[in-house]
């Protein structure tokens, strides 16, 4: 699966911007209010329509020199934007695409960096996923 915010790509199918995410998480939560209505006494699930995505993942890139790889992780802050619409596409003969609009990058780390290779992890919020 691909991934970019805005503009930036966080993985875009090469070694060096990263091949594909690795332990994507994706969670959807949805927002439900317990209602008792005037004169009665049982409550109501009311469904608010509101939905909230939450996605980690890892993404692994290989890049042309350790000196590469360490300008990479020095400059991954300044480059990546705070929010954006996050655009997930999957791979293969037939790619899909789902929207996350209002998508905020709440956190990145640096989980690993072997020579050349860096591993790193985002954490992304936001509405619900919708259809290009």
């Amino acid at each position: 699966m691909l991934v970019s915010i805005g503009a930036y790509d966080i993985c875009n199918g090469t070694l060096s911007g990263g091949v594909a995410v690795s332990d994507l998480r994706l969670k959807a939560d949805r927002l439900f209010d317990f209602v008792v209505p005037i004169g009665d006494v049982d409550c109501l699930l009311l469904d608010r329509v509101i939905t909230t995505t939450d996605a980690t993942f890892i993404v692994k890139r290989t890049h042309a020199s350790k000196t590469d790889s360490e300008a990479f992780i020095l400059q991954l802050d300044a480059n990546i934007p705070t929010s954006g619409t996050v655009i997930f596409t999957t791979t293969g003969p037939s790619p899909g695409t789902r929207l996350i609009p209002n998508g905020f990058v709440l956190d990145h780390s640096l989980l690993e960096e072997d020579g050349a290779t860096t591993y790193h992890q985002y954490h992304i919020a936001g509405g619900p996923p919708v259809a290009p």
